[in-house]
């Protein structure tokens, strides 16, 4: 007996949703860093590495802090997609693996591009693997 999975409209909008969460926690660090940075960007003086390394020393631990936390959230959802991908049939092995590479390489821009040309486009009945979890 084949184990399979129900990948209904609310299942997949639940994983594009995931998909795109590593993005949006990598995008709010970089304009808090812009933010951060202000004060040497309206000043017109990006040449001076000083003032940059002063502001981005000012403000370490929290920029340290959204990025530790950004990393966490973006491991958390490959491991889930990789699974998730593992997991699957009708997927060849070498499209896994080409997969996987992107993923891990890209993290937060490519999940939500593997969401929308793998996820979001299988069949509503989905074989699996049942022995990997």
């Amino acid at each position: 007996m084949e184990t399979v999975i129900i990948m209904d409209d609310r299942l997949k909008r639940k994983m594009g949703i995931i998909s795109y969460i590593p993005l949006a926690a990598f995008i709010i660090c970089f304009i808090y860093y812009l933010f951060i940075l202000r004060p040497v960007i309206t000043a017109k003086d990006l040449g001076n590495q000083i003032g940059l390394n002063t502001q981005t020393s000012l403000h370490y631990n929290t920029v340290f802090i959204l990025l530790a936390i950004s990393g966490i959230i973006s491991a958390i959802v490959l491991i889930y997609f990789i699974i998730h991908l593992a997991r699957v049939k009708h997927i060849s092995s070498a499209k896994k693996v080409q997969w996987i590479i992107l993923l891990t390489a890209f993290v937060p821009i490519t999940l939500p591009v593997f969401w929308h040309f793998e996820i979001n486009k299988e069949p509503k009945v989905l074989t699996i693997y049942s022995y990997i979890t």
